[in-house]
This record gives structure tokens, sequence and C-alpha cells, in this order.
């Protein structure tokens, strides 16, 4: 999804004609077209604004059934995770394995080594099975 990253003031102007997505999808539209910018309008076209691409940062979305990149993507909220984490062991050699790990105040507990993290699934229900 492409987010404009200037400053919150810029963009909260800017939030005020479009949302979000809506800027994304001028983007996506625009962003392989050749020029140096992306016009951006209002849906009644009274209002346009002519920014440059260099303003425009493509940011990972958050998919919650799916691996997201960690620390790019953050979880949307505290709780705990499937995560994925990278280690040296001392022979120098990297080893994935994965585990629970809680997230809160913007970071894993646990070393700083979570490469990607994703929803847990629900719990197994042996009733749910027999309905």
């Amino acid at each position: 999804m492409w987010k404009i990253k200037d400053s919150e003031a810029v963009k909260a102007i800017i939030i005020r004609l479009l949302s979000d997505d809506e800027i994304a999808k001028r983007c996506n539209r625009q962003m392989d077209d050749g020029s140096s910018f992306i016009l951006l309008f209002d849906d009644n076209d009274n209002i346009m604004l002519r920014l440059e691409k260099e303003r425009f940062v493509n940011v990972p979305e958050y998919k919650p059934n799916d691996w997201n990149p960690f620390p790019e993507v953050k979880p949307p909220k505290v709780g705990q995770y499937l995560v994925t984490r990278l280690m040296k062991t001392d022979s120098g050699e990297f080893h994935r394995f994965m585990q629970i790990a809680t997230y809160e105040y913007g970071m894993f507990y646990m070393k700083n080594d979570v490469i990607a993290f994703r929803e847990l699934p629900e719990p197994y229900d042996a009733k749910e099975e027999n309905e």
C-alpha cells in the first residue's frame, strides 16, 4: 500500500481530502506511468494535488493469515503471535525456528531476532469436530 511519508501535518491535510485507500489506488495506477508525480484529486474533481513520487513510500500491509515481515510490518494489537526467529549459533550458522511470542510496546519479548509473525490459529476444540 502506498502512503505519504511526509510530516503528519501535511498528511493530515491530504487525508481530509482522501483516505489512505484512495491514495493507494491512485498510486497503484500512476506509480509506473513514467511521470515524476502523482495526481491526487477529490471525488468531485474540485481539488487536485500534484505530489512528487519521492514523497510516497510503499508500506507492506498486515495480513493476519500470512507471514508478515518484522519490523517492516507491526502487529495491529498487543497479544501473542506465532513468530519466525533467525538465530546465529556458536558455529556461525543461522537457524530458523518458530515459537509463540508476546508483542507489546512495539516489540516482541525475546531477543531481537524475530523476522516474521502471523496470527495464532484458534485452539483445537473436539466439540467442534463432533458437530
